[in-house]
This record gives structure tokens, sequence and C-alpha cells, in this order.
């Protein structure tokens, strides 16, 4: 079973939401609302920078991605 979450929501959906015309939704998206949807899409990516784990005993290291500390 896939693990599904908001993040992959957004990233699935977010660019086709924004072009439909739907009547319960503002013609006009806030800027804020937008930047807030974009930060969490891009929550957690190594691109975005990380901090690295390694035991010291089999040397094994871990990358672990900065989360964007949204609210959201």
């Amino acid at each position: 079973m896939t693990k599904v979450t908001l993040k992959k929501i957004l990233q699935d959906n977010w660019q086709n939401f924004l072009k439909k015309k739907i009547k319960r939704i503002p013609k006009v998206i806030r800027a804020d609302v937008i930047e807030t949807v974009e930060k969490a899409m891009d929550c957690g990516r190594l691109e975005k920078g990380y901090t690295e784990y390694m035991c010291l005993e089999c040397m094994e290291s871990k990358r672990v991605g900065f989360t964007c500390k949204s609210k959201f």
C-alpha cells in the first residue's frame, strides 16, 4: 500500500488546481497562499539543504532534509 501524503497530493494537483475556475474558489488566490503551498511542496527536499547523520559503528549515513517550518 502506497503512503499518500498532503505533499504528494499537492505535487500531483496544484498546477491543475490553479488553472481551473471553480465557483467556490476566488479567481485570484492571494500570493501568500501560493507561497505557502509551494513552500510545503519543497519541504524536506535534499536540494534545499540537509543534515547528514552517520553511525560510527557501521559507517552508514543518512541525509535528512531541512523542513520548511510551515504551519500549513
